[in-house]
């Protein structure tokens, strides 16, 4: 009995990996949580006071998004997550917080989300997810509206702050705020090389 229960653990196992690796492949991302030192970081890097709209972009494993919606309870915050291991822990992390009824998790290609909306955008992306976002976020977010983004950074956005959280590896941390300026007509190699991200 013992031997075919360790056995369904283990194929189960093998499942959730299969499962995971498959999804980082097609996002060409790998989900990583984000250390408490640095949600915090990202959280105190919103200057707005009542932001009404808070989405996370790559919700991963749900602990920033969760960080927001506890900081911001009058604020609908939307963590949008394309694997499907990290955004099922992330929904069943959530259960275990009834108090948070303004956070949601979503399966959705934040690409494919209008951005009009929002007023605060978090995320652990890439550099090349970065450069494919910053036309669509520049062309969509109102004046205003703030991006904190973990570790990665939008090549022609200059931050508005930055921050280096120490620990065991020296996180930065950049804080955008949408204007008016105009991005560049040619965009980087970098940012050409990103759209071919699906």
């Amino acid at each position: 009995m013992l031997t075919f229960f360790y056995a369904f653990i283990t194929l189960g196992l093998i499942a959730v990996v299969a499962f995971n690796e498959y999804y980082q492949r097609s996002m060409k991302a790998c989900p990583m949580p984000t250390a408490a030192s640095t949600r915090k970081v990202m959280i105190d890097g919103i200057h707005q006071a009542s932001p009404k709209v808070i989405a996370e972009l790559g919700s991963g494993w749900g602990g920033v998004a969760m960080a927001a919606a506890t900081r911001y309870p009058d604020a609908q915050v939307i963590g949008f997550e394309g694997s499907l291991m990290p955004l099922l822990f992330s929904k069943c992390r959530k259960m275990l917080h009834p108090r948070l009824k303004n956070l949601r998790f979503v399966k959705k290609n934040f690409f494919e989300n209008d951005m009009h909306d929002v007023d605060v955008v978090l995320c652990y992306l890439s550099n090349p997810h970065m450069a494919q976002l910053e036309p669509k976020l520049h062309r969509e977010l109102k004046n205003g509206a703030e991006i904190v983004s973990s570790t990665f950074y939008m090549p022609h956005w200059l931050p508005r702050e930055q921050s280096i959280v120490g620990g065991v590896y020296n996180t930065p941390v950049y804080i955008y705020e949408k204007t008016n300026v105009p991005l560049p007509e040619n965009l980087s190699p970098t940012a050409q090389a990103a759209q071919k991200i699906s």
